[in-house]
């Protein structure tokens, strides 16, 4: 690592790392998700009690507010990562939790969310509709579909699709 200063002026500092360095520095937060409320301001306290019994971690897990309504989470178990990753979409007050992998590129001021994981319904569509390749296909006229829920492939809750 390296400190210099373009043109000798100390009110221009120039920092400079080695990759090797950077990596090392990233490490620990490789594993790490960045989550945000939309639409509401949330606490730390608030998320930190609520996060484990929405999500159901069977580990711990660690919170960091890092600004901007955004916060990294940090789980003691990889299994908890990957069900909270790619079981969403995930709601809290009624607001969608959005849920992403951290990268070093992550800079919370600069982050602007430009998609998320969404529950879609369709009342009133009949049952022999309730197949997954129908399902997927009337969703792609909104957007990417993910996956259709369990609840509805299997007929169990009824009423929506």
């Amino acid at each position: 690592m390296t400190l210099d200063f373009e043109g000798g002026d100390r009110l221009l500092p120039k920092f400079s790392i080695t990759a090797p360095t950077l990596k090392q520095l990233c490490e620990p937060w490789e594993q790490c998700l960045v989550i945000k409320l939309l639409g509401r301001d949330v606490g730390f306290l608030t998320l930190r009690d609520r996060l484990p019994a929405l999500w159901k971690v069977q580990g711990g897990l660690e919170l960091l507010d890092v600004s901007h309504g955004y916060f990294m989470v940090k789980f003691d178990l990889e299994a908890d990562r990957e069900r909270v990753m790619h079981g969403g979409p995930w709601m809290l007050f009624d607001h969608y939790l959005i849920v992403r992998p951290w990268s070093p590129e992550f800079v919370a001021s600069a982050t602007k969310v430009d998609s998320t994981l969404v529950w879609v319904r369709f009342p009133g569509l009949g049952v022999m509709f309730y197949d997954e390749s129908v399902l997927l296909t009337i969703a792609s006229a909104i957007g990417k579909p993910v996956k259709v829920d369990l609840n509805t492939l299997n007929m169990t809750r009824g009423r929506f699709a």
